[in-house]
C-alpha cells in the first residue's frame, strides 16, 4: 500500500518499512542513523515511527545488543 509521509509528503510502500510504538527504540533507531521515513498519530492515539526494512534488519540487532544499556551505547 502507498502511503503519503506526514514529515515530507514524499509516497512510500508500507511493504518497505516498519512501524514503531515504542519511543525509546525509534529514538536509538535515529541516534543509530535509521532514515525516519514517517511520524503520525494512529487510531488508537499512538504515535507511530516508520523507518525502511532495510535498516531495521542491522538496528534490531544492535538493539537487543545494546537494550540493557542506559545510553544504547557500545
Amino acid at each position: 500500500m502507498k502511503c503519503i509521509s506526514e514529515l515530507n509528503g514524499q509516497m512510500y510502500e508500507t511493504e518497505d518499512c516498519c512501524f514503531f510504538r515504542n519511543p525509546t527504540q525509534s529514538a536509538y533507531y535515529r541516534h543509530w542513523g535509521c532514515e525516519l521515513v514517517d511520524h503520525f498519530v494512529d487510531g488508537q492515539m499512538k504515535w507511530v515511527w516508520v523507518f525502511w526494512k532495510k535498516d531495521h534488519a542491522w538496528a534490531k540487532l544492535r538493539w537487543i545488543e545494546n537494550k540493557g544499556n542506559n545510553d544504547g551505547s557500545e
